[in-house]
């Protein structure tokens, strides 16, 4: 961290996004259908995971959850209402997002990440779909008709994940994976630029 600072002359004060695991205050399972909608982690139950970057010389200045930054992420691309998915591994983050006014949810999961077994893969996608969907659709439910589906997150291949969720939803996901607006993305791929959209968007906040 310090030598990647120095290198890119970064300063020392920084905003970090923490995610919650499976277990923590206000982390559901996402089988869960009585999902209390007031429940949502809070960021300084979270302190001590941000314990290594305070080891490594930096000043965080702010801690904020993926949800918080959703509303960056929509402003960046001149959306006001939308229901908005960020995955990370074990957990993901459920918002509606409306005015800039975020009403989140996160549910625990168990990901099969890409590996030699295709099948147990392909599987897991479609158990993701199966106890995401009837969340989303609540979620949608409060929104008006037509609000896109945008989706982001650190899992690989996000696009070929979601394609059983799009089948279950019979609706267009939008994958946030080909820019980031506002920021250089030479020489990021796909999976870079889905996983780097909340931090993008929360940067560019300054």
């Amino acid at each position: 961290m310090r030598a990647y600072r120095a290198a890119h002359r970064l300063p020392v004060e920084m905003a970090a996004i923490v995610w919650p695991v499976a277990g923590d205050a206000g982390v559901a399972p996402i089988d869960a259908r009585d999902y209390p909608r007031a429940a949502v982690p809070k960021a300084r139950a979270l302190r001590e995971r941000i314990a290594a970057l305070v080891r490594a010389g930096g000043l965080v200045t702010a801690l904020v959850l993926p949800h918080e930054a959703m509303p960056f992420v929509l402003a960046a691309r001149r959306l006001d209402d939308a229901c908005v998915l960020a995955l990370h591994r074990g957990v993901l983050c459920l918002a509606a997002v409306r005015g800039g006014r975020v009403d989140a949810r996160y549910l625990s999961w168990e990901p099969e990440l890409p590996g030699d077994d295709s099948r147990r893969e392909l599987l897991a996608r479609y158990q993701l779909a199966a106890g995401l969907a009837p969340h989303m659709r609540e979620v949608l439910s409060r929104l008006p008709d037509g609000a896109p589906l945008a989706v982001m997150g650190t899992i690989p291949s996000l696009r070929a994940v979601m394609m059983p969720l799009v089948e279950e939803l019979d609706r267009e996901i939008d994958v946030f994976d080909a820019d980031l607006p506002g920021a250089d993305i030479d020489g990021l791929d796909a999976d870079e630029l889905a996983a780097r959209q909340l931090a993008a968007a929360l940067a560019a906040q300054g």
